[in-house]
């Protein structure tokens, strides 16, 4: 058994998992939790017995997995505050999300007391939290991060050290959470959504984790509903031809037009497109496709040069529109979300380069952040696809979900930051121009602008 003697206050579902790791890395491990239970199942699992009262003196880190910042003040500073009873030289690794202002001052309380203090909001989840590894996106003194290392090392799978002092990790989480709680709650109207337009959940999630609407929260998510578990062309007239209709329009037009071919014998595949302009170029697009079986065997050669992946949805036109109209919620709304997460991160002084080197590894990531924000990044805003197109697209889908009487105020915020960047000139620059309309409302100057 190690020397090194670790407490992991607050045994939920991300802290208990994080004891277990520094268990098998052979730390004395101490667990705490207002549920008893808990603390006896770890005990039960190899965990060190004994009052907190009594262990505080011989610790070198002690973990702080508690719900916000009034809990981490009340372990540390309490009537029975943990940071006057640990030694010189011991370490607090705090792992709440909280307010930047709040870290800093808990790391000048603990300095005065010759405690190291470390800013380390955690992102990954219960299971790789269980599974020791978890992204830590950690600020403070090399003191500090030398304490913590024999505990980082058994809890995270990446740590990224973002700084000499606290509050820059607490920022970075902070901007992680603004993505990752709207993708959760996107993905949730995008489903329900589809649900409308007989998309069914099983088949949302396998097209759409394939596409640009893809986020790492609904690749993570989407299951559980799934599961219901919820714990933590020119004209064409000749016989057999086939149009291959590629825009995005709502269901009951594609309905609408395969019925017009069907009576000039013409077939019609309903293939929406995804994946953008340089996919296009490359053949590797995404296309949602539904039509008969004559139509995908009439279109087959023109699929086959232009699409990496050709999801059949169906034997009626329609089935592909009401998939892509699903994908272009989340994309269009992925794409103002990052807008909004970079700019804001800027004001708490997250530089857009640092946001994407964390962001993109952790549970806020999306394909249209990591795909959109090197544009914003290179300040390069040649169109790979216009702000103009988001008013179209979001626009159907309202229309849709009017029509299906269903609420998608997500998906009409996000219209309106299109409809403004539209305002601004900007409906022909790249679409994560959006980015512009929040920075000028901050007074911010993005990459490249002077």
């Amino acid at each position: 058994m190690s020397e090194f003697t670790t407490a992991v206050i607050g045994l939920g579902s991300m802290g208990y998992g994080m004891a277990q790791s520094c268990l098998r890395a052979h730390h004395l491990t101490h667990g705490f939790d207002i549920a008893a239970e808990r603390v006896a199942a770890f005990q039960a699992e190899g965990g060190a017995s004994g009052p907190l009262v009594s262990c505080a003196s011989e610790l070198d880190a002690a973990l702080i997995v508690v719900l916000n910042a009034a809990q981490t003040q009340e372990v540390l500073f309490g009537a029975d505050g943990l940071v006057p009873q640990m030694k010189q030289g011991a370490v607090v690794i705090a792992c709440a999300t909280v307010p930047p202002d709040f870290a800093k001052e808990m790391e000048a309380r603990c300095a005065a007391q010759g405690v190291h203090y470390l800013d380390a909001p955690i992102s990954g989840g219960s299971i790789k939290a269980a599974d020791g590894a978890l992204s830590i996106m950690a600020a403070g003194t090399a003191e500090a991060f030398a304490a913590a290392r024999p505990v980082l090392d058994a809890i995270a799978e990446k740590v990224f050290e973002l700084g000499d002092q606290a509050g820059a990790g607490s920022a970075m989480k902070a901007v992680n959470q603004l993505l990752a709680g709207v993708h959760i709650a996107t993905m949730a109207e995008a489903l329900t959504f589809g649900m409308t337009q007989g998309v069914a959940p099983e088949k949302f999630l396998e097209v759409i984790s394939q596409c640009a609407g893809s986020s790492w929260m609904l690749e993570n998510r989407a299951p559980h509903i799934i599961s219901g578990d919820y714990n933590p062309h020119s004209q064409v007239n000749i016989w057999g031809a086939v149009v291959i209709a590629c825009a995005t329009v709502p269901p009951d037009f594609a309905k609408e037009m395969e019925a017009r071919c069907a009576a000039q014998g013409v077939h019609y595949l309903d293939a929406p497109i995804s994946g953008g302009s340089i996919k296009a170029a490359d053949g590797a697009l995404s296309i949602m496709a539904a039509g008969t079986a004559e139509a995908f065997a009439a279109a087959r050669p023109v699929l086959d040069a232009i699409a990496e992946k050709v999801f059949e949805l169906g034997d009626q036109a329609g089935a592909g529109s009401a998939m892509k109209a699903v994908n272009q919620l989340l994309a269009g709304v992925h794409i103002a979300t990052m807008a909004e997460a970079l700019t804001f991160g800027m004001t708490q002084g997250v530089a857009p380069e640092k946001f994407l080197e964390v962001i993109s590894q952790c549970a806020g990531s999306s394909w249209m952040l990591e795909n959109r924000a090197p544009h914003i990044i290179s300040g390069d805003y040649s169109p790979h696809s216009q702000v103009n197109i988001w008013p179209k697209d979001l626009g159907i889908v309202l229309d849709i979900a009017k029509s299906a009487q269903f609420s998608a105020p997500i998906t009409a915020a996000a219209l309106q930051q299109y409809l403004a960047a539209a305002g601004m000139g900007l409906g022909h620059e790249d679409d994560a121009a959006v980015a512009k309309v929040y920075a000028r409302n901050a007074g911010l100057k993005l990459p490249g602008e002077k």
